[in-house]
């Protein structure tokens, strides 16, 4: 009786009428007696005993399970071999669903590493797993905790009159909200975009770009925190990080965690293939999580000066330069439109040349710049500062109005940014490799599973 009509019991096959499936070969290795110690031991357990574990088969004759065995019952000239018949059709499967069959119906068998790696990867989906390496890169975050104080006489915070200015903290905070937490500084320049009174019936207490404006909002940001007008999340002080041990209960524990950590955090090297090499210089620390995110969207380093760099952050950035191998630095620059900031955007790049010798440097200002300022309306209504031993210059050239960098819209900045960046690569190289992340990526994630079931079948 022909296999196709066979019902879904114990039976025996001619040889002759069973086929191996061709897509075995992709998931596991061929029968090799000559290679093999364990298909050697196969092979003359079967010539003494027969083959005493069935085969399963599909309904029309394909091997889904047992191509060893089959192999040697070839090998031997056996006239049949007992089968059970699944209740699957071989040929009604495309490539994909054949390969998730033959991983299922294989799974208790003794198999290499090379073998689990290919069973592992038709069970991951490149796609989520990508998805998921993009998410587990955005979670890295430092663990906070809370300090224990001394306990003094109960006090009790001021209620908040200052309407106007609580509205405007306010709106200023959540027109970001897709970029929370803020820092006080961030909020502190989108005010001065629009300065409001900070004091409700006194015309002349109009914010402004002084430290007693600045002190108000720290302390209207706190209060208004503390009553709920404003989101404890939505606001960061980034300047006091705190730091602890993470502790378990048990190895257990700690198995479970770390396994969950285990392979997580891959980037490849998107850039190995361009012509160039590229890194990004902002002057301002408040903003640096906002263009951090788009420049390791493209494995691009960030060096945050936090006004004139000091000679530290330079030599690093030559000596990764150097280590690329690549003949042509380009440098993107990100810093205030203001005398100072003009000059950090010349003077960085010009120590790296005259400092270092480095001849082939091409800086380029993304932004701000005075396009940005008439093309997207960015508010500068404050005044160089006079004290500035660049002020002449820039004000022969600009004007006397400025504007911070921490005042412009982070949309603005990131897609300049991206915008900059493109422009530097040759992006079908690109592409390709992001191609070849999700790969590897996928290649990873199996491996992981591997992995992790040796490490936690003892927990």
């Amino acid at each position: 009786m022909n296999a196709k009509h066979k019902k879904q019991d114990l039976s025996y096959f001619l040889v002759g009428e069973l086929q191996p499936a061709r897509e075995n070969g992709l998931i596991y290795e061929p029968f090799a007696p000559n290679n093999n110690e364990d298909d050697r031991e196969l092979y003359f357990d079967i010539k003494k005993n027969g083959i005493e574990e069935p085969l399963h088969i599909s309904r029309d004759g394909v091997v889904l399970s047992g191509h060893r065995r089959y192999a040697v019952a070839e090998w031997l000239g056996l006239s049949e071999i007992p089968c059970i018949v699944e209740n699957i059709i071989w040929s009604d499967l495309d490539k994909n669903g054949r390969l998730d069959v033959l991983a299922r119906y294989n799974k208790q068998r003794d198999k290499s590493y090379t073998e689990r790696l290919r069973e592992a990867l038709q069970e991951v989906d490149p796609d989520i797993a990508y998805q998921n390496l993009m998410q587990e890169r955005e979670k890295r975050d430092s663990i906070k905790i809370e300090n224990n104080v001394s306990l003094g006489k109960r006090k009790t915070r001021a209620k908040i009159t200052t309407t106007h200015f609580l509205n405007a903290a306010m709106l200023a905070i959540n027109s970001e909200r897709s970029y929370w937490p803020l820092t006080v500084r961030r909020v502190h320049y989108l005010l001065l975009n629009y300065p409001p009174l900070t004091h409700d019936k006194k015309p002349n207490s109009v914010y402004r770009n002084d430290l007693e404006s600045y002190k108000k909002l720290t302390n209207l940001l706190i209060r208004a925190r503390l009553t709920g007008d404003i989101p404890m999340e939505s606001i960061t002080d980034e300047t006091r990080p705190i730091s602890c041990l993470t502790t378990y209960q048990n190895a257990a524990d700690f198995v479970k965690e770390q396994s969950e950590g285990f392979l997580k955090y891959y980037y490849r090297d998107l850039l190995r293939g361009q012509e160039n090499h590229i890194e990004i210089l902002v002057e301002k620390n408040a903003i640096k999580k906002h263009i951090v995110k788009v420049a390791f969207e493209y494995c691009i380093p960030c060096t945050t000066g936090r006004g004139y760099s000091s000679l530290t952050p330079r030599w690093e950035m030559v000596k990764r330069f150097k280590n690329s191998g690549k003949s042509k630095l380009i440098l993107l620059i990100l810093s205030d439109f203001d005398p100072d900031g003009e000059e950090i955007a010349a003077s960085f790049p010009r120590s790296l040349r005259d400092d270092f010798n480095l001849a082939n440097v091409m800086a380029h200002k993304v932004a701000l710049t005075a396009n940005d300022i008439r093309e997207h309306n960015i508010p500068c209504n404050m005044e160089a500062k006079q004290s500035s031993r660049n002020y002449e210059k820039f004000i022969q050239r600009h004007g006397v109005h400025v504007a911070e960098l921490d005042a412009a819209p982070v949309e603005l900045l990131q897609n300049k940014l991206r915008q900059a960046i493109e422009s530097c690569l040759d992006m079908a190289i690109f592409n390709a490799e992001l191609i070849s992340e999700k790969e590897d990526y996928a290649n990873i994630s199996a491996t992981k599973r591997i992995a992790i079931d040796a490490i936690t079948c003892t927990f």
